[in-house]
């Protein structure tokens, strides 16, 4: 083990017995090699150093305009930088919702009803002992539905619809069954069904993946669409910069108000998904609708007080910054399904 240097290796100034700062610069007295491990560790305590400005910050989220104002006027000092919290904010939604919703099976892909492979080989075979013993069809539906909890549903006639087709005239005149997707070979389908088009292939062979490998693929897209939000960010402020040449303001500034803006909608939804974790029956689906328009809301009246034009002005150029960022997300996204095509 390297023992640290007896001056500073920074302004070389000489350390005095028991010093661990330096006097002149304030650096840490460290040793002279140079670890993955330190660096890894200053990264995550420069990123993730909250102190009471952390605190202070995430109270003024409520008004992430003021924040903004103050940050750019110079009064830096109480509060804690907007990139920093930005991420900070969004690593824990990461968390939360790595813990809380690891499980995505309710969401359904290609199909209004979800079923499974077991699904099928558990409905064969009941069907084949039903039909041995004579069960009426009404006795088959209490069956199905105890077990299932689906009833009797037309397992051989569900057709599989893929959630994107890139180009109409390349999709299969005749409906894929669902069936047909579970237990086949998915190239053997397109070439069956005649599928056309590259672009037409690779997402409807994708929608048949995703459908087999649901939680996978949701968890996946959602936690990636969550990292693309800095990248989306950065444009936006480029379209902000258009939008508000006239006033001279710089690029900094429309970014620092986006990243106080998401850093507001991030705390909501923390907040919110640890409420339902802590009360689930006391929350609904309605709550997080509601939420979302709260938060359009809010990102609206940081736009009006921040840029300080009339409701005109705002609500028009805040649709298509709006319009902007969801084209940008879906841009993201649709890069994020090639990417997949790889994974999955």
């Amino acid at each position: 083990m390297t023992n640290p240097e007896p001056y500073c290796l920074n302004c070389e100034k000489p350390f005095q017995e028991g010093d661990k700062f330096c006097a002149a610069c304030g650096q840490k007295k460290s040793k002279q090699p140079l670890h993955l491990k330190d660096v890894l560790f200053q990264t995550f305590i420069t990123i993730f150093n909250l102190d009471n400005t952390f605190l202070r910050s995430v109270w003024l989220l409520r008004t992430p305009w003021k924040l903004t104002q103050n940050f750019v006027a110079g009064k830096r000092a109480p509060y804690y930088h907007p990139a920093r919290m930005f991420l900070v904010l969004l690593f824990i939604l990461f968390s939360l919702m790595t813990v809380f919703y690891s499980s995505f099976s309710d969401i359904t892909l290609g199909s209004d009803i979800f079923v499974t492979q077991n699904d099928y080989i558990k409905k064969d075979s009941m069907d084949s002992i039903f039909t041995k013993l004579n069960v009426s069809h009404d006795e088959r539906h209490k069956y199905y539905t105890a077990i299932f909890g689906k009833g009797l549903i037309p397992y051989d006639t569900l057709i599989f619809e893929p959630f994107f087709v890139f180009d109409t005239d390349g999709e299969s005149e005749k409906p894929i069954l669902l069936r047909e997707v579970l237990f086949e070979s998915h190239d053997t389908l397109l070439n069956k069904y005649e599928i056309k088009g590259f672009l037409n292939r690779l997402f409807i062979k994708q929608s048949m993946k995703f459908y087999i490998k649901n939680d996978d693929f949701i968890s996946f897209f959602l936690k990636n669409v969550l990292w693309s939000l800095p990248m989306c960010l950065i444009f936006t402020a480029l379209i902000l910069l258009l939008f508000y040449f006239r006033r001279s303001y710089y690029y900094m500034e429309h970014l620092t108000l986006l990243l106080h803006i998401h850093s507001s909608a991030f705390m909501i939804c923390i907040l919110l998904i640890l409420m339902e974790a802590a009360m689930p029956k006391m929350l609904n689906d309605w709550v997080w609708k509601y939420i979302g328009i709260s938060i359009l809301g809010l990102s609206l009246f940081s736009f009006k007080y921040y840029y300080k034009q009339n409701w005109l002005k705002t609500v028009l150029k805040f649709t298509f910054t709006i319009l902007f960022y969801i084209v940008n997300l879906a841009i993201s996204s649709v890069v994020i399904l090639i990417f997949s095509a790889v994974i999955f």
